[in-house]
Formats: C-alpha cells, sequence, structure tokens
C-alpha cells in the first residue's frame, strides 16, 4: 500500500508519488469499491459493474494516479446513480464525497500527478456528519425498546451465526444505549484529535462486529467506514497499514504479478456473478473483508495505542468542496424531519418514524415536503417491485412512494389499495380500469432519483428497517 516507484509502470505518468496517507487512502477507498460490488453481486455481472471492479483495482495497484483513481470514481459513479434511490444510505454519501473529490483531484487528473491529500479533506468532514445524524436519528423511543430495537435484532443474528447460547434480558435491554454510545463516541473521538485513538479502536471493533450479519449491505457499509477512517490517521498509524499491505517488495515483476493475480481474481468473481451464483461471491467477499479489516484494524490499534499523543489531520472543512460536500451531507440528514424523504437520509437500521405519529425523543417533523401524505394502504400488487415490503399487514406508505414504484414498472400492474378515507382503489393496467387513478400520476424525474420513503406503522412500535 505504499506509493509506486518511479519505475513502476503501474505508476503515474509524471514519475511522482503520493505521500504515504494519500497512497494508503486511495488504495483502501479502492478495495471498497471492489467490496462493493462483491456484496452486491448482481452489479458485477454487469458490464459496468466490472468495469468499475477493474478500474479500482489499477487505481489500488497505483495510488500515484489520479488519472487511475478519477477513473475509479467515475464507474463507480456510473454504478450507482442510475440506481436512485434504490441504494444503501452509504451508497449516497459515498457518491456525494465521490463527487467532490472528482473536483479536488482534476487538477492532477490534467498535469499526470498524483492525488492530493485534498482528496482526504473530503471525507473527514463528512464522515463526522455522517455518524452525527446516524446516532441522532436513533434518538428516538422505539430504538430504545429492546422488544423492537434494530440493536437488538442485530445481536440475535449475530448471536445465531457466532454463537449459540441464549442472550440475557440484560443483554437484550443494554445493547440499544451501547450502541447510542459507540456511535457517539466516534464522531467525537474523530474530531477531538487527542481522543483519535479512541474513535478509531472502537469503530474498528464495532464494524469488525457487523461484518458477520447476513445483510451483504452491512459488510460494505464497514469496508466503506475503514476506508474513510484511513483519512484521519497521523503518518505513524498510516505506516502500520502500509507495512500490513506491503507483502512484497516494490518492484516491476510484483507490482505485474499483483496486477494479474487481482485482476484474475476480479474477473473470476464476475464470471461466478453472471453464471448464477451471487450468493458465493457475497459470502467470498464477506469473508474477505472480515480477515483484510480485522488485520488492518490490529495494526493499527497497536500504533494508535503506541502514538496516542498523534493527532492527525483536522476534522474541520478544508475549502470550498469539503465545505459544500459537508453542507450536502447534513443537509441530505435532516430530509425525515422535513416530510421530504425517509430512505437515504442515513437513518438506516434506526427504528425512525417521523410520519403521524412520530417517535424521535425531541425533533419534530416539519411537514415541507410532498411525499409524508397523504397515506394509503397497499393491499396487493402483482409486481414484486411494487410490492415490496409496502404490502406487509398493518403498514402504511406516502402515496407518492406507490406513484414512484408504478413509474419505474414498464409492465402492465394490477394494485389494490385504501385511500385515507378508507376508499378501495383498483389499478388494472391489462384491463383498463384505474388509468386516471391519483396513483398512477409520475412524479418528475429528479423526484423519483432522490426521494423515496419506507413503509411505517401507523401507530405503535415502528419495525426495524432499512
Amino acid at each position: 500500500m505504499t506509493g509506486p516507484r518511479s519505475d513502476d509502470p503501474a505508476g503515474s505518468s509524471g514519475g511522482e508519488t503520493a505521500t504515504p496517507a494519500t497512497a494508503v487512502f486511495v488504495c483502501a477507498w479502492s478495495a471498497a469499491i471492489v467490496v462493493h460490488r462483491l456484496a452486491f453481486a448482481e452489479t458485477l455481472a454487469t458490464p459496468i459493474g466490472a468495469l468499475s471492479a477493474l478500474t479500482a483495482v489499477l487505481a489500488a495497484l497505483a495510488p500515484g494516479s489520479a488519472r487511475r483513481f478519477a477513473v475509479a470514481l467515475v464507474a463507480t459513479l456510473a454504478v450507482t446513480l442510475p440506481r436512485l434511490p434504490d441504494v444503501p444510505n452509504h451508497f449516497v454519501f459515498e457518491a456525494l464525497v465521490d463527487v467532490g473529490m472528482l473536483v479536488v483531484l482534476a487538477p492532477a487528473v490534467f498535469r499526470g500527478g498524483p492525488p492530493t491529500a485534498r482528496v482526504m479533506a473530503i471525507v473527514r468532514p463528512a464522515l463526522v456528519a455522517l455518524y452525527g445524524w446516524a446516532t441522532v436519528h436513533k434518538l428516538n423511543t422505539d430504538f430504545l425498546n429492546p422488544e423492537v430495537s434494530c440493536a437488538t435484532r442485530f445481536v440475535d443474528a449475530l448471536r445465531a451465526a457466532i454463537w449459540q447460547v441464549p442472550a440475557a434480558t440484560l443483554v437484550h435491554a443494554s445493547v440499544p444505549w451501547l450502541t447510542l454510545f459507540v456511535e457517539a463516541v466516534i464522531p467525537i473521538g474523530l474530531v477531538v484529535r487527542r481522543l483519535r485513538w479512541i474513535a478509531v479502536l472502537v469503530g474498528g471493533a464495532f464494524h469488525l462486529l457487523l461484518i458477520p450479519y447476513a445483510n451483504s449491505g452491512v459488510y460494505s457499509f464497514s469496508a466503506a467506514m475503514f476506508a474513510a477512517y484511513c483519512a484521519f490517521l497521523p503518518p505513524r498509524w498510516t505506516a502500520a497499514v502500509s507495512r500490513v499491505g506491503a507483502l512484497s517488495s516494490d518492484t516491476r515483476g510484483s507490482t505485474r504479478a499483483r496486477l494479474l493475480v487481482t485482476v484474475a481474481c476480479v474477473l473470476a468473481a464476475t464470471a461466478l456473478a453472471a453464471s448464477g451464483h451471487p450468493r458465493w461471491v457475497a459470502r467470498v467477499g464477506r469473508a474477505s473483508v472480515f480477515v483484510a479489516a480485522a488485520v488492518v484494524w490490529v495494526a493499527v490499534s497497536r500504533a494508535a495505542l503506541r502514538f496516542r499523543r498523534d493527532g492527525g489531520p483536522s476534522a474541520l472543512p478544508e475549502g470550498a468542496p469539503a465545505a459544500v460536500v459537508l453542507a450536502l451531507v447534513v443537509a441530505n440528514g435532516s430530509l425525515p424531519y422535513f416530510g421530504v424523504k425517509t430512505e437515504g437520509a442515513f437513518a438506516m437500521f434506526s427504528n425512525l418514524r417521523t410520519e403521524m405519529n412520530g417517535n424521535h425523543l425531541f425533533l419534530p417533523t416539519w411537514n415541507l415536503g410532498f411525499g409524508q401524505g397523504p397515506f394509503v394502504y397497499v393491499e396487493s400488487a402483482s409486481e414484486p417491485a411494487v410490492a415490496e415490503e409496502i404490502t406487509a399487514p398493518g403498514v402504511l406508505v406516502p402515496r407518492y412512494e406507490l406513484q414512484r414504484r408504478l413509474a419505474e414498472v414498464d409492465r402492465p400492474v394490477r394494485v389494490t389499495y385504501l385511500d385515507e378515507r378508507g376508499v378501495r382503489h383498483v389499478i388494472d393496467e391489462a384491463a383498463g380500469i384505474g388509468l386516471d387513478d391519483p396513483a398512477r400520476q409520475v412524479p418528475s424525474w429528479l423526484a423519483r432519483k432522490i426521494v423515496r420513503f419506507r413503509p411505517f406503522e401507523p401507530s405503535g412500535p415502528m419495525s426495524c428497517r432499512h
């Protein structure tokens, strides 16, 4: 994970090399992109998904090339943006950060030099804001209720996967509060440089524990967080990561060998995904991430404990691009409380409800959006893409969300739903029934790319959902 030598064919075109900190970050961020493709192997089976993985591999093997890193960022954006808003929360975060990094990379791309430390300055304040919202969203009555809390659900799933022992009532009751404490400590430690060693130790351990969870998106998220942590490391901590990554001498032959082996592995994973075995690709990805993250976390933890006084770079925004990305991350996280959207706003696994009987401990909802009403109860839908989650018994969804899903389906659909007055509506496009129904109104393209809502229980506890 050290920068390439000037005579390295995988290095930058001008003979320059990235600083050790930037080289480590570029390698880690590029590796996270590959993990995303493995975790969601259905995208790896597509041409753009395979291209994204390959360009990320090339960027990781040549961290001194701003051009390669920029190509990898563009390729991963080409995977994410067309799929909005049906992507995980951390993909939304990464898309905002990737655009900011491309802006600051532009001068180095044009002159053929290495990426500068400004790319890491984009990540640092944005990550603090992400953790801040993840904590604030969880300050609600249902996340703190062990009967329905997503924290309890995670612990039960991990217990079933790792060790078969009954969980004590006290454990269930304390896990939501412990999760809140951990997620609050991480951003505080990242901002206060004297406490950064605590953030790295606690955050690394937290995300390692999440990796075995069955949902592939969770280990993809952990990989992204480990990569983002690399933007905060002081020089002597970064050296520990570099030593882990430098498995062989940085010679022309070893670089070519690593290139051939890595590309061969990506091509094999792509072929496996395309042949109808994406689950195996995801499993291999999870195991690989766990081993690699554990090794790196141990190395960094040892360095952090030894050099606790090393504070590392500031978490404050440096320059206009970093400030703009930070503002966008903060604004996106606030949208549930303005009635604009509830998915993709960093409220993942938070039990948060901002509709009707909101459950947040202190934040009210100012309904400025178009999506939090009127609400409908969807009884049935013939298309799985429309029916997913919103036809569950006892849940409501904004009518906008039904409109958005219907607009994305290009086949005749049959839908039955009840409006707020209890009136049943039937849409059967094949039979020409309900073609003028309000649910068939098509939202604007921009709204459909940004705004998405999760179903919710109108009263009682809010279930754990992504």
